[in-house]
């Protein structure tokens, strides 16, 4: 029976406290008691408002407001722009030996042949197609590949790519 008047007690309490803290802030807004100091309460301090009148809207009393202690955001600005200009370079001539074998063995013959030739090459494999680029202008040097090829039984074309 005491927990029950206990909690009651408190309760009530609580409410009364709720109750008042509001009614004081209802009061202090109508008889215009600062209740809570914001920022913008230091901003109109700074600001003078010139020729205001109470018909004014909020736009025409911005229009007219100076401001007095007033310095520069930057004094100094600058961009960085990071310009693609790769369009504008020569572009360079390779060639792509097109392969009629896709086959493990033959990735190896075609890998220790280019290997044997010390030339630059990439080869790239995605599911059945191997595309083989080549970086060289030497137009024997690619006619002996070719060659060094038939040998593994791996036919070959050769094609013109500029990149």
């Amino acid at each position: 029976m005491k927990k029950k008047y206990l909690f009651f007690s408190v309760f009530f309490i609580l409410f009364v406290f709720l109750f008042s803290s509001i009614a004081y802030i209802f009061y202090a807004s109508k008889i215009r008691l600062p209740v809570f100091h914001s920022s913008l309460d230091d901003v109109e301090k700074n600001l003078s408002y010139v020729g205001v009148s109470d018909g004014d809207t909020w736009q025409d009393r911005f229009l007219k407001m100076t401001s007095r202690d007033y310095s520069p955001a930057v004094e100094s600005f600058s961009m960085f722009f990071d310009l693609d200009t790769s369009f504008l370079q020569e572009k360079t001539k390779f060639y792509q030996l097109i392969l009629d074998k896709n086959d493990i063995y033959s990735l190896f013959c075609l890998k220790q042949t280019l290997n044997s030739f010390d030339l630059k090459y990439s080869i790239t494999r995605a599911g059945d197609k191997t595309d083989v680029f080549l970086d060289t202008d030497n137009k024997f040097l690619l006619e002996q590949i070719q060659k060094a090829l038939l040998v593994y039984d791996i036919n070959t074309q050769i094609k013109e790519i500029w990149l």
